[in-house]
C-alpha cells in the first residue's frame, strides 16, 4: 500500500516563509487601523462636539492595532535580518508611524 504525501506536507515550512507571513500580518494590522481611523473622519464636522468625541474615542480605542502591527514587523525582521523586502517594509512603516506619534 502506497500513500501519497503532497509536496511540502511531510516537513515543516521553512523559516524563511514565517517572517514574511508575520510581516504580512503586521501590515494588515496597520492597514486595518488606518481604515478605522479614516472611517471615523467622515463625514467631517470639525466644529461638532459629538464628532470630535467620536473621533477621539475611535483613535484611542484603535491605538493598539498599529502598535502591535509595528511590533510584529520588527519581530519578522529580527527573525530574518537579511530579507531586503522586510527591511524596506519596516522603514516605510517606521516613517509613517512618526507623523502618527507626533499627532
Amino acid at each position: 500500500m502506497v500513500f501519497y504525501i503532497p509536496h511540502g506536507l511531510d516537513r515543516p515550512a521553512p523559516l524563511s516563509s514565517t517572517p514574511r507571513n508575520l510581516a504580512f500580518t503586521g501590515l494588515v494590522l496597520l492597514l486595518l487601523s488606518l481604515s478605522i481611523a479614516a472611517g471615523a473622519f467622515f463625514p467631517i464636522a470639525i466644529l461638532d462636539p459629538a464628532w470630535q468625541l467620536r473621533l477621539g474615542a475611535v483613535l484611542v480605542n484603535s491605538a493598539p492595532l498599529p502598535l502591535v502591527g509595528l511590533a510584529i514587523l520588527h519581530l519578522a525582521l529580527y527573525l530574518d535580518k537579511q530579507d531586503e523586502l522586510l527591511v524596506r517594509r519596516r522603514r516605510i512603516a517606521a516613517a509613517l508611524a512618526l507623523p502618527v506619534a507626533l499627532d
